[in-house]
C-alpha cells in the first residue's frame, strides 16, 4: 500500500511540484484554525434561520397545500407550471419553456415526456430548425388548466394566509427582487449552487 510520501512523489512525477502543493493546500486549507471573529460565526450559525432553509420550508408548505387543494392530484406543481407556460407563450422549444419556468433541460424534457404520454401536449420538430423540438398545448392540457387554475389561486391565497395584505405585497416584492435583474439566479443555477 502506498504511503503519503509515495503519493506525493507520484503526483510530482506526473503533474509537477505545483500540482502536489496545490493539492496539499486544498487539503490543509479547511484545517487551518479560524480567527476569533470567524469562530464566533461558526458557533452561532443556525441553519434554521438562513434564507435558503426558510425558502425551502416555505416551498414545502406551498407544495403541501398544492397537493391538498389540487383537483388533479396526478399533475405536479412543475407540470402545472409547464402547462401554464405553454398556454401563455404558445408553442415553443424545450429551451424556451425551461427559461420561462426556470428549469434545467433534463427536467424539462422529462416533464414534457410525461405530459405528452397523457395527451396534455404534443411534441414536434421545428420546421425552420429540424434540430429543435417544439412543444404545444393540446386540448386535454387546456381542459386540465381550466380545472386547475381556480384551485391554484386558492393555493396561492392559502400559502400566504398568515400574512396581512401589506406583508403579502412585501413578500412578493422581495421574492421578485431576489430573482430578477442582475442574473445572480441564473449564475447560481449554472454554477450548480
Amino acid at each position: 500500500m502506498a504511503n503519503r510520501g509515495d503519493i506525493n512523489f507520484i503526483m510530482e512525477s506526473v503533474y509537477g511540484r505545483s500540482a502536489r502543493s496545490k493539492h496539499a493546500q486544498k487539503q490543509t486549507r479547511s484545517l487551518e484554525p479560524l480567527d476569533e471573529k470567524h469562530e464566533q460565526h461558526v458557533k452561532s450559525y443556525d441553519v434554521t434561520k438562513q434564507p435558503g432553509h426558510l425558502l425551502r420550508k416555505a416551498l414545502q408548505h406551498h407544495l403541501a397545500i398544492f397537493q391538498k387543494l389540487s383537483p388533479e392530484p396526478s399533475v405536479t406543481g412543475p407540470q402545472f407550471a409547464l402547462l401554464c407556460a405553454l398556454r401563455d407563450h404558445g408553442p415553443c422549444s424545450l429551451t424556451e419553456i425551461g427559461r420561462v419556468i426556470v428549469m434545467d433541460p433534463a427536467t424539462t424534457r422529462g416533464i414534457v415526456e410525461r405530459l405528452r404520454k397523457r395527451g396534455f401536449l404534443s411534441l414536434s420538430r421545428d420546421l425552420a430548425d429540424r434540430r429543435q423540438a417544439v412543444v404545444a398545448l393540446e386540448p386535454a392540457g387546456a381542459r386540465i388548466l381550466r380545472r386547475m387554475i381556480p384551485a391554484a389561486i386558492e393555493v396561492s391565497t392559502a400559502t400566504v394566509q398568515n400574512l396581512n395584505v401589506a406583508e403579502q405585497v412585501a413578500l412578493r416584492f422581495l421574492l421578485e427582487k431576489m430573482v430578477s435583474g442582475n442574473g445572480a439566479a441564473e449564475t447560481a443555477v449554472d454554477d450548480g449552487t
